[in-house]
């Protein structure tokens, strides 16, 4: 498996971080099957994400509804 390289940081927001990718894949440093692929995961890391806050957001409305 070859191993690539090139600036990704995590602690951005995904939209930032899916302008990297899309950057290293019109530099040439990422192929764009492999960008495609990384584009994806953040995109499934958001769903999650989201799904994480709707989850606690309804947990606070129930708590506040049986006080």
């Amino acid at each position: 498996m070859k191993t690539v390289q090139f600036n990704l940081d995590p602690s951005l927001p995904l939209a930032a971080q899916v302008e990297q990718v899309l950057a290293a894949i019109a530099d040439g440093q990422l192929a764009p099957d492999v960008g495609k692929q990384l584009i994806e995961a953040i995109g499934t890391l958001g769903n999650v994400r989201a799904l994480e806050d709707v989850e606690s957001r309804l947990a606070i409305l129930e708590a506040k509804e049986l006080n």
